[in-house]
């Protein structure tokens, strides 16, 4: 069987891809509200459902 042939990318890699931003900055993650983690109290096992 022929070898495969190398794929042939037109694109330049060795080019700033980031060139043409014209304002570059630095990334800014957005404020995110976290709500500390608080212990869940897990339910009783005592609720009686038989008198519905």
């Amino acid at each position: 069987p022929e070898p495969t042939p190398e794929p042939v990318y037109d694109d330049a890699l060795d080019e700033n891809v980031w060139e043409d931003d014209e304002n570059p900055q630095p990334y800014r993650a957005p404020q995110v509200n976290i709500p500390e983690r608080r212990k869940v109290v897990e339910y009783e096992e005592e609720a009686d459902y038989s008198d519905y």
